[in-house]
């Protein structure tokens, strides 16, 4: 007999990037192209929601298969989208201000299909009273041409979720929004050093950026600092060590991720034991902290067999 999987993720959480749509960020996930107009898009996505939904309570393999989000079960409620990822390639949202190392994007970020801006697509998502909340991760907010409409809009739905940004720039509109405690933001550090973090943002501002992290977290809202793991950049002690004081300092949470352009291979010996190391002072520290387990996947196994991290 063949048993019935279900995942909470399908036409619940929306990605939405320049080139297309899709049910969620794992690597594995279909990319539904673009037909460059997001009402086409939304009813391409719930068509193949609805098609992904039946395979998977009929037991039948889907490009979902081995993915840790699956689990038991049928599920045949209404397919309401709650959650939306705005990604790469959004018309409005492709400026960026800074030109780090391990960036891929650089060469896609105008690379898109679409005729709607990323406030196009907010607006007509705004129309959508299912939707809670959303991720803006298409860019640096702060010098989009569209920054003021998008978080007054933000503001005025009342929408919970994350915004990533790179605080080069402060805004008052996200310290409103951060002080709700219903958004987050998510700030890339990378290192705890003005030298190593010259090396990987090609920018000269780490002290003006800790300023302004500094001024988002006296409105008391949860903040999410990124490490990435950069192997003989930012993968030693000292930053390590001076970047979780920062985290201390500030009460903020640590999110450790990988080097995207190495998420299908094994970490290194040097990397895992600097991973260990972060994760020591952390818990030493009692720091909450996640990890991003698709880019960590091929290390994920003994990660989780060593005790290291749990869900």
């Amino acid at each position: 007999m063949q048993i019935p999987q279900h995942c909470r993720e399908i036409g619940e959480y929306l990605v939405i990037d320049g080139l297309g749509v899709r049910t969620c960020c794992c690597g594995n996930s279909v990319k539904l192209p673009s037909s460059g107009n997001i009402d086409d898009d939304l009813d391409s996505y719930f068509s193949y929601c609805e098609k992904l939904r039946t395979d998977l309570n009929e037991g039948k393999q889907t490009s979902c298969i081995g993915c840790h989000m699956l689990s038991e079960g049928r599920f045949d409620g209404d397919l309401k989208i709650k959650r939306v990822n705005l990604s790469t390639g959004l018309p409005g949202g492709i400026e960026c201000n800074f030109n780090c190392s391990y960036c891929t994007y650089g060469k896609t970020l105008g690379a898109s299909a679409r005729e709607d801006s990323v406030y196009d697509i907010m607006l007509k998502l705004g129309g959508t009273p299912s939707v809670e909340k959303i991720t803006y991760a298409c860019g640096e907010i702060t010098v989009s041409p569209y920054r003021d409409e998008i978080l007054s809009l933000w503001k005025s739905k009342k929408w919970g979720g994350t915004i990533y940004i790179n605080a080069a720039v402060y805004n008052d509109l996200i310290a409103e929004l951060l002080s709700t405690k219903n958004v987050n933001i998510n700030v890339s550090l990378d290192a705890g050093t003005s030298h190593t973090f010259n090396i990987i943002k090609n920018v000269d501002c780490f002290d003006k950026v800790k300023t302004n992290i500094r001024k988002y977290a006296a409105t008391g809202g949860n903040i999410f600092l990124k490490y990435i793991l950069l192997e003989g950049i930012n993968d030693n002690k000292e930053d390590i060590k001076c970047f979780i004081s920062f985290v201390n300092e500030i009460n903020a949470r640590v999110v450790i991720a990988k080097d995207n352009r190495k998420r299908k291979v094994n970490m290194s010996e040097a990397e895992y034991s600097m991973f260990l190391y972060m994760v020591k002072l952390c818990k030493d520290n009692q720091i909450q902290f996640s990890i991003i387990e698709d880019y960590f996947a091929p290390d994920l196994e003994s990660i989780k067999s060593n005790g290291v991290y749990t869900l």
